[in-house]
């Protein structure tokens, strides 16, 4: 599998995760508030985090699917030979990694100490 398929392979798994992910939040928040005021307070402030998380989720659905139209119609590939050849050696893993951040235009998510 080439360098180019396997990015393609990750956004398309990141996409398929994304989709399902921003499904569920909108079923969730679809669903009617509680008849008591106190857990209508909590399930409002529920929503509204659910909100911002599916707002930076569709966004970053956006940012794959662009991604994904450049590496279909070739334009991906002259940046991408730009880069490799400014950057110094990182191992395949690491760099596939980058180039598909690259690539969405995303900034690599922080783990703490282990990766999700």
């Amino acid at each position: 599998m080439t360098t180019d398929e396997s990015i393609v392979k990750a956004l398309q798994a990141r996409l398929a995760d994304l989709t399902r992910r921003v499904g569920d939040i909108d079923s969730e928040l679809r669903k009617p508030l509680s008849a008591d005021f106190s857990e209508q307070a909590a399930e409002l402030e529920n929503q509204d985090a659910l909100g911002a998380i599916e707002n930076s989720e569709l966004q970053e659905i956006h940012q794959i699917q662009v991604a994904l139209k450049r590496i279909d119609e070739g334009t991906y590939g002259d940046l991408r030979q730009l880069r490799r050849t400014n950057r110094p050696q990182a191992s395949q893993g690491a760099a596939d990694r980058d180039q598909m951040h690259r690539v969405c235009h995303v900034r690599p998510r922080r783990h703490s100490g282990r990766l999700a």
